[in-house]
């Protein structure tokens, strides 16, 4: 492959981004999310984008015309932009408009095809002809510009009276500045460089010649620059790489090319503290959204960046704000994990999970299934002595939990697990409440559990499965089910294989089994016809299977499952509800269920409430209790904490949680249950605030698992809850298998030996794709 054919194929990826980019623009703006009524005619089709990508257009939008409108408000008459990469932005259209560009001359500068399109589009709208006050007549066939001078006039697409055209290739800086000067570009006025998502594209060595072509060409100008950065964390590395990766070696870069003073903002930064609450929550208003991590993830991994020179130094203080200096976080140390389990994959987020000393239970939630991101449905049960693949447990009958997310499942002390809120959509919150049963028989016979009476258990007297069985599914008729598996443990069990039940005329005789080695069932009663089948795997759908020659086959009936509907007694009654916190408390002798907070599809959207869920009565009690009580949030945690000799009051811990404004707070609040009163713990060092976390008391530590924030992303802390102590753990950003690890929206357990499980999490990142933790991760607790 030639060098330039190479090179012409870069410059139409480059290109593309700029067709896609514009599609995505229009979304936003036709949503509300931005006033630019010209968009639409740089599109030939528009699209609507999913609320992520609206989002994500919106706050660079916002972003570029802020800076523009802050440049030209403030440097008064003759000024001038330079919109380096401009592709089809309707920038100049939106602000002549508005009366903004009396004084100001635009100059558009992009590779001659994009150029030249651009102009055709142009010609075609009147709409467009009428705001540069420019006839058709004035324009080429092409819509290349009426002035021709001498061997530039191929590059100059378009020469305005104060809108000009040039297509040329930026890394080509000297003829990018003769064809500049050509068109009028005044090297002494305050000037204003645009670009927005170009250096990206551009090899760091031309991309740093175009910084300091600027610096060294312009006497009074600034550079405003909107890029990615951090790629080096789990979700930079799904969405790109970058040669200069944080803001300070941004900074660094531009000051060292020529520039006298730079600064910069993440947009999180820029969208919490430059935009005003009544435009945050208006954005709020326009579409159902509920993708917050990845919101936050996607604005704190693009920034905008303005590098100033000569009299345009002034405009720093009006274009960036205040400086805000970030709060030293508390010293930190690694903290490595491995895999829990190599053969079980977890690809799923906002699901919920519950263990037990010998088992775990999962379902619910977004993940991949048969290959595609859907929600999901499926139960799941795992061995954690055994190390095997999780059973799926398939619920039919007149209920069912449905697909939800976001919702919590508390473990009641008679192994039943109450399941509340979640969501199917961001519109549609979840109205029901189940109670869903998890039992286990041996050879159809119930067995007591010892333990069951215990809070926290989920014992089983499951007769154990060979090391090697791998995940073998339980389908439920009703309430119950059967299966069957033999001594080998082959890998799978599909088709005629092994038995299962297919779609044949031998399905209508109630046989299930292979073709020539039929199994009949009847009444409950399995029973092999076929001597030779004693090595294989056989599976049936009933509540009780029994084997007439025991020495053929081994087959245990190993769960018992059903959901029931809570109907809820009395007149209080909480908003349906997601995102909130659920947990299992003992107040005197009674056991409650506390729920705090979360997301509502009306308003207010943000909770603050607190219930308390009487487990025998099903009654609630809308706790009204003294002191600072937490500010409305959700994505918070909560866990339960007593003393360790059974003394004093059971508490409430409620940690971190996205406030109403969309920013995560970093404070712990303590629920004294008996007394019936907050107190907030006055932490020694700084709590990094977060949400979208996990957290769990053991003894007098409370641990915080991950989440997101508005700038790094945390790590593990633990804080001890009487002194208020912070300690900082680090993590890998990638698993043992090189993966990278998004460590929110995930669940996570604390097992019998001290150690702790994390479980799923991941998102979608913002438009590079959908990303979900696969193994789980096993952490030593320090």
């Amino acid at each position: 492959m030639s060098k330039k054919t190479s090179l012409s194929r870069g410059n139409n990826a480059v290109q593309g981004t700029n067709d896609s980019s514009i599609v995505s623009k229009c979304s936003m703006a036709g949503r509300g999310y931005f006033q630019d009524p010209y968009l639409q005619h740089f599109v030939a089709k528009t699209r609507r984008r999913a609320p992520l990508i609206n989002r994500g257009y919106y706050v660079r939008a916002k972003a570029v015309d802020h800076m523009l409108r802050c440049f030209i408000t403030h440097t008064g008459a003759n000024s001038q932009v330079i919109s380096l990469g401009a592709g089809f932005d309707s920038a100049y259209f939106r602000l002549k408009a508005e009366g903004l560009l009396q004084d100001t001359l635009w100059f558009e500068v992009d590779f001659l095809e994009t150029m030249k399109r651009k102009a055709a589009l142009i010609n075609n709208s009147q709409v467009l002809l009428d705001v540069l006050q420019l006839g058709q007549s004035q324009m080429g066939s092409e819509g290349q510009g009426h002035k021709q001078t001498e061997n530039m006039e191929a590059n100059i697409v378009l020469d305005c009276s104060d809108f000009k055209m040039v297509g040329v290739d930026l890394r080509d800086t000297g003829h990018l500045e003769r064809c500049l000067k050509m068109t009028g570009v005044d090297l002494t006025l305050p000037t204003l460089l645009l670009s927005e998502c170009v250096m990206t594209y551009i090899e760091p060595k031309s991309s740093s010649a175009i910084i300091q072509w600027a610096a060294n060409t312009f006497t009074n100008a600034v550079f405003v620059t909107y890029e990615q950065i951090l790629p080096n964390d789990p979700f930079g590395m799904v969405i790109g790489i970058h040669t200069y990766p944080d803001a300070d070696s941004q900074e660094k870069r531009y000051r060292e090319l020529g520039w006298s003073s730079v600064h910069s903002m993440n947009m999180n930064h820029f969208y919490t503290n430059i935009l005003d609450l009544e435009e945050r929550r208006r954005v709020d208003t326009l579409e159902p959204f509920d993708e917050y991590e990845e919101w936050h993830l996607k604005c704190c991994h693009y920034l905008v960046l303005c590098a100033y020179r000569g009299s345009c130094s002034a405009l720093s203080q009006d274009m960036m704000g205040k400086k805000v200096v970030a709060q030293p976080h508390a010293s930190s140390d690694s903290l490595p994990f491995d895999t829990f389990s190599p053969s079980f994959s977890v690809k799923r987020y906002g699901h919920v999970s519950l263990t037990s000393a010998k088992h775990l239970i999962m379902f619910g939630g977004f993940g991949e299934e048969a290959g595609q991101h859907r929600r999901l449905d499926g139960i799941y049960l795992f061995d954690l002595e055994q190390q095997g693949v999780p059973i799926r447990i398939n619920i039919s009958g007149s209920h069912t939990i449905g697909k939800r997310m976001y919702h919590t499942a508390t473990l009641l002390s008679d192994q039943r697990i109450f399941v509340y809120g979640g969501r199917s959509s961001p519109a549609q919150p979840c109205q029901s409440a189940f109670i869903l049963k998890i039992l286990h028989f041996v050879n159809g016979d119930k067995v007591q559990d010892p333990s069951k009476h215990q809070h926290g258990s989920l014992s089983s007297v499951v007769n154990k499965m060979e090391s090697e069985s791998r995940g073998q599914e339980i389908r439920v008729e009703g309430e119950s089910s059967a299966i069957c598996y033999t001594e080998n443990g082959s890998d799978s069990c599909s088709g005629t294989d092994c038995g299962i039940m297919t779609a044949t005329d031998n399905e209508s005789k109630g046989y299930r089994g292979r073709s020539g080695n039929l199994q009949e069932c009847n009444d409950g009663i399995c029973s092999l016809t076929e001597p030779n089948m004693s090595k294989s795997k056989e599976r049936c759908n009933q509540s009780i299977c029994d084997n007439v020659d025991s020495s053929i086959n081994t087959c245990d009936v190993i769960a018992e499952s059903s959901v029931e509907e809570v109907h809820f007694k009395g007149t209080i009654m909480p908003c349906p509800r997601w995102r909130h916190s659920a947990t299992f408390v003992v107040i005197g002798v009674k056991d409650y269920i506390a729920v705090f907070g979360g997301r509502s599809s009306t308003e207010p959207f943000v909770l603050g409430d607190c219930f308390l869920l009487s487990i025998s009565a099903m009654t609630w009690t809308k706790v009204e209790a003294s002191g600072p009580s937490p500010s409305p949030r959700h994505s918070h945690s909560s866990s339960e904490w007593s003393h360790p000799t059974g003394t004093g009051s059971p508490k409430l811990v409620l940690a971190c949680g996205l406030g109403e404004d969309m920013t995560p707070y970093g404070d712990v609040h303590i629920l004294d249950l008996d007394m019936m009163a907050w107190e907030e713990l006055e932490t020694q060092g700084t709590l990094q605030p977060r949400y979208s976390h996990t957290s769990h008391v053991l003894d007098n530590r409370l641990v915080l698992v991950g989440g997101v924030g508005l700038q790094e992303n945390p790590g593990i802390t633990v804080v001890n809850l009487t002194s208020g102590l912070v300690q900082e753990f680090t993590i890998p950003v990638c698993s043992p298998q090189g993966s990278p690890v998004l460590l929110y929206n995930h669940t996570s357990h604390v097992l019998q030996d001290g150690n702790m499980v994390v479980l799923g999490g991941g998102g979608n990142c913002f438009s590079f794709g959908t990303h979900l933790n696969d193994e789980p991760l096993a952490f030593t607790l320090p």
